[in-house]
């Protein structure tokens, strides 16, 4: 989440929008009490309690991080954790921008 978050900072990437969504049937409570234990700033919290999202995206496993462009089309998926702030991944988004 701390590296989704610095992404979402970058200025290179000023038309990227972030939506980290919160699977399950949690409190909100709980979900502002990570972001704030973590020192999320930039980003905005999301519910798919009723993980109607998570099964439109054929999840199959959590995180996963899907990359949508500006024509609502899905160019990339990546599953597990990876460092969002890489050199390389952040030039490779930029052309997508």
């Amino acid at each position: 989440m701390p590296y989704l978050d610095t992404l979402q900072s970058i200025n290179k990437l000023e038309n990227l929008k972030i939506f980290p969504i919160n699977v399950g049937k949690e409190k909100i409570e709980k979900a502002e009490k990570f972001f704030l234990e973590l020192k999320i700033k930039n980003l905005d919290i999301y519910f798919d309690d009723t993980v109607k999202l998570a099964n439109l995206f054929s999840l199959r496993g959590i995180p996963t991080s899907v990359i949508i462009n500006k024509n609502g089309e899905e160019f990339a998926r990546i599953m597990g954790v990876i460092d969002f702030t890489d050199k390389k991944f952040v030039e490779w988004l930029s052309k997508y921008n």
